[in-house]
């Protein structure tokens, strides 16, 4: 009997190709791309959760400790959007795409392109696991590409993670931390420099992404 796991891979091996077919046929006549840009959101800082079914204490501890790391969650996003200009980071993941790409295939990136890819920027910030792990750089994006008159040639989403640079000791463990004070204390063009080189590593694997699905 098929278990639900190896039914689900199936499906999504049978539709794999379908979802891109359209992308595998357009690139054959497309030589200059415009890539775009945008940010509809701010940082997000996503620190570990405790889960307990528990109802008693210790499921209290659990609500309250979570509650906590929701307050500093706030807190570090709030610091991070004082001290990073997005459309910068952003700019910085379309110069690796480009680079990557490097005149194609499956096509160059260029600001002449007539078709586009939208790259709308749904997440981004930092991630931490749990303890002792570091935290990571995030970013997640919807792509979505047209053609000249407006007909639909490419939907994927994608999301990359990378070095968090000075700000990779964000400690998963919430009470008592000085992860505030630290990531205040750290020099805007610092963390920008940190963000910029880690958007820009996640727009070479964008490209090769990109790659994967025109069937390269």
């Amino acid at each position: 009997m098929r278990t639900p796991l190896a039914t689900a891979l199936a499906v999504s091996a049978l539709l794999l190709p379908a979802c891109h077919g359209r992308f595998r046929h357009a690139v054959e006549n497309l030589g200059e791309v415009r890539l775009v840009p945008e940010t509809r959101t701010g940082p997000d800082v996503d620190l570990a959760r405790i889960y307990s079914a528990d109802p008693g204490i210790a499921g209290v501890m659990a609500e309250s400790y979570n509650l906590s790391q929701m307050m500093r969650e706030g807190r570090l996003s709030a610091i991070i959007a004082e001290k990073i200009d997005a459309d910068q980071m952003n700019a910085a993941f379309v110069y690796g795409i480009r680079e990557q790409l490097d005149g194609g295939p499956p096509f160059s990136a260029t600001d002449a392109g007539q078709a586009r890819i939208d790259l709308r920027v749904v997440d981004w910030g930092l991630e931490v696991t749990g303890y002792p792990f570091p935290a990571v750089f995030t970013y997640k994006i919807r792509a979505r590409g047209t053609l000249p008159d407006g007909t639909p040639f490419y939907r994927a989403t994608f999301k990359c993670t990378g070095d968090a640079g000075e700000a990779r000791w964000i400690d998963a463990y919430g009470w008592g931390s000085r992860d505030e004070q630290r990531l205040e204390a750290l020099p805007a063009e610092v963390v920008q420099e940190t963000f910029d080189k880690a958007a820009y590593a996640c727009g070479h694997q964008f490209a090769e992404k990109l790659r994967q699905h025109a069937g390269l």
